[in-house]
């Protein structure tokens, strides 16, 4: 007999909930892989629906490929709770997604870079807005100034290094592409911007856009577009203006 009383959180509840502050929207499919892969989907369906029914995550619908995917994000209840134990003080009250299918589409990114051997950590831009540690440090600070949408720490034959990364779903204007740009290039603590482009024309884009610095700077922008991310490529090849590429292996 199920239980209907309150639920009792449990550290697997604890780590869906500080999932979904770090990547702000995450789909059922996600929550499975990650944290319940050898449970039934019914049990997973009931664990995830009673911490809706508590107030601790939020849930809807949202179309995409023709059918409704599951998308959960943090209500204000469960960020309460991860607060109290996260990794970084959490000084900042940001949880909600302002694009449900771009942030998961990002999580899905994150989940294909955290299987590679160089694979480090992982900064989401909301942990780089909400937690004041990262907002005012020396290494993760350029990173949210530029609003980059995550930052992935890489271990290098000697040392560490952070490089930023973005997502561009759909194609911008060229000057919001140039904006972003120049905001990469002057700075001088972001060595190097991935961008995994939803698809060949966005990644030309950006190319053509990038191109216009060619005569300023050496090239800071690597790309790659979400087919080859989500068709298991390894390494997981990130190509600059000048066909330098950069293999995340």
């Amino acid at each position: 007999m199920r239980r209907t009383g309150p639920v009792q959180i449990t550290e697997r509840d604890r780590k869906v909930m500080k999932f979904a502050f770090e990547q702000r929207a995450i789909s059922y499919d996600q929550i499975r892989c990650r944290l319940f892969e050898s449970t039934k989907r019914p049990t997973v369906q009931y664990r995830l629906g009673r911490l809706v029914r508590d107030g601790y995550l939020s849930k809807i619908g949202i179309p995409s490929g023709g059918s409704l995917e599951l998308i959960y994000g943090l209500t204000e209840k469960g960020f309460n709770v991860v607060r109290k134990d996260y990794r970084f003080e959490i000084t900042q009250a940001y949880f909600k997604s302002d694009s449900y299918l771009h942030d998961v589409a990002l999580t899905d990114i994150r989940t294909r870079l955290e299987k590679s051997a160089m694979f480090e950590d992982y900064i989401s831009e909301n942990m780089l807005q909400a937690c004041g540690e990262l907002t005012t440090s020396l290494e993760y600070g350029p990173f949210g100034t530029v609003n980059s949408d995550a930052v992935l720490v890489l271990r290098g034959q000697e040392k560490s290094f952070r490089l930023a990364l973005e997502f561009e779903a759909s194609e911008k204007s060229g000057v919001r592409y140039g904006k972003k740009l120049t905001e990469y290039y002057f700075s001088h603590d972001i060595v190097a911007a991935l961008y995994v482009c939803g698809d060949a024309r966005i990644e030309k884009s950006i190319r053509r856009v990038d191109s216009e610095f060619e005569s300023q700077f050496e090239p800071k922008i690597y790309t790659c577009t979400m087919d080859v991310v989500r068709s298991g490529a390894s390494p997981l090849p990130f190509t600059n203006r000048k066909n330098a590429t950069f293999l995340l292996r």
